[in-house]
């Protein structure tokens, strides 16, 4: 990530701009023209001047800023690109589309020049980072105001970090409950889970089991690779930002986290949730010498994840090993409160260190 500072100009704003980016770890800022001495003599950081159209570094012209308006920009920046320049693409009247047709014309074509989208918040980025799943080259974060830059800086550094790996542990089955009908909720997901792959679903903050999504062929149903059958309503289930929500909450547009038994996390988006009458069982496992559980639909279609594959809740038994993720401070904890890492509850789906119990 790179900070654009051409629009700051007087010296006390950029000043501010430019050591917030700096001690945020930026290793490259893009500042207007005329600017870069004064920047240079706050620290040593790579400077790009903006002079027109162009992108200069000690002298010499490295890359150009596109302003994508039409299709004729975005066969412009193709060409760049296709002579190995660092293309800026700025998107005033911001889209994705236009990023799609470049990063594709880049993979597909095998263009040499990186492409960088200029972006003024998280989720700007988070789009352009994702765009046909390969994303940008990388994303130049233009702040509005100097006192922002940090705070931007670290929302978007912010993308991903927490879901891309998560400390999974094994757990074993202690107890396999029936309960009788309760409302479930299935999540059904905007991409297709790959085997392995679930949420991550828990009655309290102390522990999570991983439900596997519905990508197993069976003789009862057809698959729906798209869905997980998470559980009952009143569970917590793992979103970004190491937050949880409700599962009764995860409504369509909700951003869920799709985790593999290997820990290995990606984003998705909810595009329906069902809610229905179903037979429940509840699974309770001991890990790290905790005890946690999560009430699930008793069905041949349920299956937790396993270490060595799946398992249908419908044929769990005592003893059985399952996958489960304990959050750091319940992992670490000794559980009361007092230990040298303190209890977490959930307050708002945030971690909260606190005194708690839950059972």
């Amino acid at each position: 990530m790179w900070v654009h500072l051409e629009g700051l100009t007087e010296e006390d704003d950029l000043r501010e701009a430019a050591t917030g980016a700096i001690e945020a770890g930026i290793g490259c800022l893009v500042v207007a023209e005329g600017t870069a001495d004064f920047v240079g003599s706050l620290a040593r950081v790579r400077l790009l001047e903006v002079r027109g159209a162009g992108l200069f570094e000690d002298g010499r012209r490295v890359g150009d800023l596109v302003s994508i308006r039409s299709q004729d920009d975005v066969d412009e920046a193709i060409k760049l690109m296709a002579k190995g320049h660092i293309v800026l693409l700025d998107t005033p009247d911001w889209t994705v589309i236009p990023l799609e047709d470049l990063v594709a014309a880049r993979h597909g074509d095998g263009l040499p020049g990186p492409a960088l989208a200029v972006v003024e918040n998280a989720e700007e980025a988070r789009l352009a980072l994702g765009a046909l799943e390969h994303g940008v080259d990388g994303v130049v974060l233009r702040p509005t105001a100097a006192q922002d830059v940090k705070s931007l800086v670290a929302a978007v550094c912010g993308i991903g970090a927490g879901e891309d790996f998560f400390q999974l542990s094994v757990g074993v089955v202690v107890r396999v409950h029936e309960l009788g009908l309760g409302d479930r909720a299935c999540v059904d997901t905007v991409d297709i889970l790959r085997d392995g792959e679930g949420l991550l679903v828990g009655s309290s903050s102390a522990g999570f089991l991983l439900v596997h999504g519905e990508t197993i062929e069976n003789p009862y149903a057809a698959v729906r690779p798209f869905r997980v059958n998470a559980g009952a309503v009143h569970s917590y289930v793992l979103v970004p930002g190491g937050r949880t929500k409700y599962l009764s909450e995860t409504e369509a547009g909700i951003r869920v986290l799709l985790v593999d038994r290997d820990g290995a996390g990606r984003p998705s988006h909810v595009g329906r949730l069902k809610i229905e009458r179903r037979p429940l069982v509840l699974v309770e496992v001991e890990a790290g010498g905790a005890r946690f559980n999560a009430i699930l639909q008793n069905a041949e279609t349920v299956r937790l994840v396993t270490p060595a594959g799946h398992a249908s809740v419908s044929s769990l038994e005592e003893g059985q090993k399952v996958i489960v993720y304990m959050p750091p401070a319940a992992r670490d904890g000794d559980g009361d409160g007092t230990g040298p890492g303190k209890a977490t509850g959930r307050h708002f789906g945030r971690a909260v260190p606190e005194r708690i119990i839950e059972s």
